[in-house]
């Protein structure tokens, strides 16, 4: 009998002891009543989201008449903490303290062997143990000097484990951004930045494309004057120049009275450089560059650049392009301008500095853009442009009074789809 109890009794305290394992708690982080509202937390090591966090012991001072909630951290490197709100997904709980007006009168110990904490959501970005994320807005997430892998998606599943609900704020600073791109479409809201030209030999598909940086007047084939000028002149001018404008022209209205002035067309004689028609479904860009040495609210004139069907009147009235004119309704402002319909960019014209003008027609609207920001809203259709072809770089200056007006002109980018 005494041997069978030796055999017995060491196989029942094993597994009362095995069943009741889950539920015994560890010595670590055990919480205990000091003196007053001091909380006594003995050592202990916690794995802190793939690091062991490791804590020699301390104590915490308890928020009196209250409930406080005590757990590790996981946003500061699980360093035990109380609070008085209830535990969250992302804490790893240690215990609830109730606190009366000096000491502490209850301890509930909530410890949790092997705890790992759930995923965490902090500034809209949720993050899962192994290391993938959600970023619910991105916004809120300045990489600075670190990585992103992985894929991004706009819309869908796909192969995509990051999501960004606003990928216009990521900003990435000092970091790299790697892995793939999905997604086939995406919407966006609000003006966009005009488009960039895609430069083709002539082998590689139907384009015609023009660039012309104006070191001379051999490219600008026709010039002349608007009314009855005096003193008006298309000429190369230098004073103007700097590192990113290196050659341009200068238009002068001379000084022949109210509505005179001087116009310049691109390349070549009448007829054979009207190569666009604006409202055409193929796409087109176009882009110059203009300088105004003194804005109209100050020496009266009129200023235009753009396509145009006949070229030597002010204002014109064929084409498509952008105005600015002391008979503008806001004398300083450039307007975009489409046959007789004149619109207020409500971009300030800048004097004495450069000015970046694009349109764009994408076979179904024009925009217009200043200085790479889209404006006069979210463009119009093609079937309000002037059905007439054009030529596809012209440019005028007017004076509108006795008072001789300038431009300068940089350059000329033109790229339209043909069919051949």
């Amino acid at each position: 009998m005494k041997k069978l109890l030796g055999i017995l009794l060491p196989l029942f305290f094993a597994t009362t002891l095995a069943a009741q394992a889950p539920h015994i708690q560890s010595n670590q982080y055990w919480p205990t009543a000091g003196s007053g509202l001091t909380l006594n937390l003995s050592p202990g090591y916690a794995n802190c989201a793939g690091t062991v966090a490791t804590y020699a012991g301390g104590t915490l001072t308890m928020t009196a008449s209250t409930t406080n909630y005590i757990y590790l951290n996981t946003a500061s490197s699980c360093i035990p903490a109380a609070k008085t709100t209830a535990f969250t997904a992302a804490d790893i709980p240690l215990a609830t303290v109730v606190a009366g007006g000096s000491a502490i009168t209850g301890i509930t110990d909530v410890r949790t062997p092997n705890q790992w904490p759930a995923p965490a959501t902090v500034n809209g970005i949720s993050c899962a143990p192994a290391g993938s994320c959600t970023v619910a807005d991105a916004t809120k997430l300045p990489v600075t000097g670190g990585t992103m892998t992985g894929s991004i998606g706009f819309s869908g599943t796909g192969t995509a484990s990051t999501t960004l609900a606003n990928l216009g704020g990521l900003p990435l600073s000092g970091g790299t951004l790697s892995g793939a791109l999905n997604g086939t479409s995406a919407s966006f809201s609000g003006n966009q930045t005009s488009p960039g030209f895609y430069l083709q030999s002539g082998a590689a598909g139907p384009h015609t494309q023009i660039f012309d940086d104006f070191y001379n007047l051999l490219a600008v084939g026709n010039t002349g004057p608007i009314g009855s000028a005096s003193g008006n002149s298309t000429s190369t001018y230098v004073p103007y120049e700097d590192a990113n404008h290196p050659g341009n022209i200068l238009l002068t209205s001379g000084t022949g009275g109210s509505g005179t002035g001087e116009f310049a067309l691109y390349s070549g004689s009448s007829g054979s450089q009207q190569i666009i028609q604006l409202n055409g479904t193929l796409d087109w860009t176009w882009e110059t560059a203009v300088y105004v040495p003194v804005l109209p609210g100050t020496t009266a004139g009129s200023y235009q650049a753009g396509a145009v069907h006949l070229q030597n009147v002010n204002p014109w009235t064929t084409g498509a392009g952008f105005y600015l004119s002391r008979a503008n309704g806001v004398a300083n402002d450039w307007y975009c301008q489409y046959g007789t319909t004149y619109t207020n960019s409500s971009t300030l014209a800048v004097a004495s500095t450069w000015t970046r003008l694009t349109m764009k027609n994408d076979g179904t609207t024009a925009h217009w853009y200043i200085n790479g920001t889209e404006v006069c809203g979210t463009g119009t259709t093609i079937a309000s442009l002037p059905s007439t072809t054009q030529y596809a770089g012209a440019w005028a200056v007017t004076a509108l009074s006795g008072t001789s007006v300038t431009m300068a002109v940089d350059y000329l980018l033109f790229q339209c789809d043909t069919v051949r």
